[in-house]
């Protein structure tokens, strides 16, 4: 490029024909900017929050329970489930990242209505790593934990105390008695 090139402006077609004519020769350009990714989408609980709702709708489908995402007001209700009795089940939906541990949320214990906390401890961006999940009707988490908002719960305590890790069954049409 001379100088008088370098003092007018270019125009957009020119800036394409100097780049192309370029293109293959490495010395017509300067070190390429490394920019090192950023880790802050992982922290992002609003994705990761999704991620977990749709985890859950995911795996409930795949085993045929007729769940789909709750788009009401209703806080605390992420899925419900309509059971071939015509029971409805709801369920609030928890992602809990880097650690199995929760800290406790004012929350609804009602019948009918259950927690499902979706784990993400390792491999949280390994698409094909699943998460531990851990499902447990709110009365019953209430009624053993009897927590206040605040406290911090190991997910593992509530897994071993209620039966809750990988509990998908409670989430399914029982027979009747």
């Amino acid at each position: 490029m001379n100088d008088s090139e370098e003092k007018r402006q270019l125009t957009e077609a020119e800036i394409d024909r100097i780049v192309i004519s370029h293109a293959d020769d490495d010395s017509a350009w300067e070190e390429p900017i490394l920019v090192k990714r950023s880790r802050r989408w992982v922290l992002d609980s609003r994705r990761m929050e999704r991620a977990a709702k749709f985890y859950v709708l995911s795996a409930l489908n795949r085993v045929g329970v007729d769940a789909a995402v709750s788009l009401g007001d209703d806080k605390g209700v992420d899925l419900t489930i309509v059971m071939h009795s015509g029971r409805v089940i709801t369920l609030d939906v928890k992602a809990v990242v880097g650690s199995a541990v929760w800290r406790v949320e004012r929350l609804d214990a009602r019948k009918d209505h259950f927690l499902v906390f979706v784990c993400y401890v390792h491999d949280v961006e390994t698409p094909h790593a699943p998460p531990d999940v851990y499902i447990v009707s709110s009365e019953e988490f209430y009624a053993t934990f009897n927590t206040s908002v605040g406290e911090i719960l190991s997910l593992e305590d509530i897994g071993s105390s209620l039966a809750a890790k990988e509990a998908w069954h409670r989430l399914r049409d029982q027979p009747a008695a």
